[in-house]
């Protein structure tokens, strides 16, 4: 049976209560046959992938690769793919870094095909770390098959707890602009105009995030996004402007479901306290 997290309330109360069963629900998810045995064939076979070409010719491996990147849409993308790791992340107009989406340029830093020193594929925790953040990300898909706004949530959460700069402002933000995931949730958790997308001028898309962050958080400094209270405030607004969005209220379609679901999820937590007592 395949897994299906349990996701009985939407908005921030949701979120709440995933992050408060969180460990719980990924460790169901881990134990399942499909996601062991995808990880499993990685961490026996992926230091036979020196080249690239042998990586992107072997399906198992590939899925895993670009699952772990959030790029799970461009398995059929081979050529494309290739490029990307054939030329590598450390020279400045390497084909990845010429992708707006940096995750195109992680993947290509990870597997280091094209980078002076080679492949890292034969490292001795390479696998492993691939393999986690691949079950990671697949955890989060899982979730977002239930409520998208959560799997966003999650993902935005994990990138900004491991983000690094290291270039301009301006080029931060650029890069968070150019990450789709990310992009929701910065859009409307810094309470930006909903055509803020269709602007055509990009630098005047960048100043509206930087005054953004800059009257909600008080900073336009990417890097202050690590700091949990940042975090946390930014996925407030977020599914705050979800909510008012969808608009539920007594009045409203399925808000007699809603309720239903919350007395649930009301019901379900008191099971979660007993069984931690």
């Amino acid at each position: 049976m395949s897994f299906i997290p349990a996701l009985p309330l939407t908005g921030y109360a949701g979120w709440q209560l995933l992050q408060r069963t969180d460990a719980a629900q990924r460790n169901s998810f881990e134990r399942g046959p499909e996601i062991q045995r995808e990880v499993a064939y990685f961490k026996a076979n992926i230091a036979k992938a020196d080249t690239a070409e042998k990586l992107v010719a072997d399906r198992s491996l590939l899925k895993v690769a670009l699952g772990a990147f959030g790029l799970d849409d461009k398995q059929t993308h081979r050529a494309y793919i290739r490029k990307v790791l054939v030329e590598g992340s450390e020279a400045e107009d390497a084909f990845a870094n010429k992708i707006s989406d940096p995750s195109f340029a992680k993947l290509a830093a990870a597997f280091g095909y094209g980078d002076l020193a080679g492949t890292n594929v034969r490292l001795s925790d390479f696998a492993s770390k691939i393999a986690e953040a691949y079950v990671t990300r697949q955890y989060e898909r899982a979730v977002g098959n239930v409520d998208e706004s959560m799997r966003l949530a999650l993902n935005f959460k994990r990138e900004m707890q491991n983000y690094t700069s290291g270039s301009s402002l301006s080029v931060q933000w650029f890069k968070l602009m150019g990450n789709k995931p990310l992009r929701q949730i910065l859009e409307k958790g810094l309470g930006l105009p909903s055509e803020t997308g269709s602007i055509k001028d990009v630098d005047r898309q960048q100043r509206l995030f930087r005054e953004g962050a800059k009257r909600l958080l008080g900073t336009d400094d990417p890097a202050a996004l690590r700091q949990p209270e940042y975090i946390d405030k930014i996925l407030r607004n977020y599914f705050a402007r979800e909510v008012a969005a969808q608009g539920p209220g007594p009045m409203t379609p399925g808000y007699g479901a809603l309720t239903l679901m919350q007395n649930a999820a009301s019901a379900w937590q008191n099971i979660l306290n007993l069984s931690r007592r």
